[in-house]
């Protein structure tokens, strides 16, 4: 070995040893604020299906939320994470079947909840049916995914915050079919879901994530950062993403676009023989609005109008999270986070037992007016 090599291997040992240490001794979760950082997926390597690592169990005290605050005004939660063997957030169970299945964001993940908060586990409870949590993913994923395809759920409830309703274009994916997989399929699955395989896939994604040079970053960096957006009503302030932005007006002809695209989709799952629901979750700016100075937003309330109009399934969030605000006044979100907290989980819960059990006779179509 010359000289320069040597040097090379010098150099980069203590680099090597760190990745090692961290991999192999450390906890997943050393060096994260949340769960959500220490198991998310990076790369699939084509074996990984869900979002997060698989047969994972962590208890931990989440020190912050997803919006940066400072360190005296943070909210810490004690959360319980328990992922399946394909890697979203459910407890295994010898039974695979699950007749209603939530697709959707974040905020159907449970981020900064608690297993037990969550709404696929609240929602469960009332209606007394297995909930399947297929989250954070989109509606490709329900196709993918070997449950669903040797199982079909009778209800699919597509679920999404009001920002990423604006920014998707919902489609049900060329040529998706609910088909129990092929021979060759079935012994991918084996092999994808083998314990030895997805543990050599998670320490991959471990040492791909090298999470101890991100905590090493923002712990430089924490004291010179602002705060994001707030109301700037208190010592420690709610926190927005988006902040007065985010209660800009949505040109009518965009929300009848989403509308006609969510038609289509409900048409689709309707000729299976399958339930469709719509799930609006409004922006914490919507909730905050008054804070904010802004007018109130009327994009959720047209579109919830007009998919009943199309015959659509929709949970009527926006009426029940303003009136939750004119008359309890508690807030349904975290005050340094983006998302829901068990309050806003527990209020669309009921809302979704109350249509599930009680389904609108005409298919959601609105009566014309006389």
């Amino acid at each position: 070995m010359n000289r320069y090599a040597l040097k090379y291997l010098l150099l980069a040992a203590p680099f090597v040893l760190a990745v090692v240490i961290e991999t192999f001794v450390l906890p997943v979760d050393f060096f994260t604020f949340r769960v959500w950082e220490a198991l998310f997926v990076k790369r699939s390597l084509g074996i990984l299906y869900g979002p997060f690592f698989p047969d994972a169990h962590l208890i931990k005290t989440e020190k912050r939320g997803d919006l940066q605050v400072r360190a005296s005004c943070a909210r810490k939660k004690d959360v319980v994470w328990i992922t399946d063997r394909y890697g979203y957030r459910k407890s295994a169970s010898p039974d695979e079947t699950f007749p209603v299945v939530i697709v959707g964001d974040s905020n159907i993940a449970g981020a900064g909840l608690t297993q037990d908060d969550m709404l696929s586990e609240v929602l469960e409870k009332k209606i007394s049916r297995r909930v399947y949590p297929l989250a954070p993913g989109v509606l490709d994923d329900l196709f993918d995914h070997p449950r669903f395809n040797q199982s079909p759920p009778d209800i699919v409830i597509l679920a999404n915050v009001e920002r990423f309703i604006l920014a998707t274009t919902y489609r049900v994916p060329s040529g998706a079919d609910f088909q129990p997989p092929a021979a060759a399929g079935r012994i991918l699955l084996a092999i994808r879901t083998n314990p030895a395989v997805q543990k050599m896939a998670v320490v991959i994604n471990r040492v791909m994530k090298t999470i101890m040079l991100y905590y090493i970053q923002i712990r430089i960096n924490i004291p010179d950062e602002p705060d994001p957006p707030s109301n700037g009503s208190s010592a420690c302030p709610v926190l927005f993403l988006e902040g007065k932005n985010a209660n800009r007006d949505v040109p009518d002809k965009r929300i009848d676009a989403i509308a006609e695209h969510l038609a289509s989709v409900n048409a689709f799952f309707k000729s299976r023989g399958v339930r469709f629901i719509f799930l609006p979750i409004p922006n914490k700016e919507n909730y905050y609005y008054r804070e904010l100075g802004t007018a109130k937003p009327q994009f959720l309330t047209k579109l919830i109008e007009r998919l009943k109009a199309l015959g659509v399934e929709v949970v009527d969030t926006q009426t029940a999270f303003d009136q939750a605000a004119r008359t309890s006044g508690e807030t349904l979100y975290h005050d340094d986070d983006t998302h829901w907290n068990a309050k806003g989980v527990k209020l669309t819960a009921a809302l979704l037992e109350n249509l599930i059990k009680n389904p609108p006779e005409n298919g959601g179509k609105t009566s014309p007016t006389p």
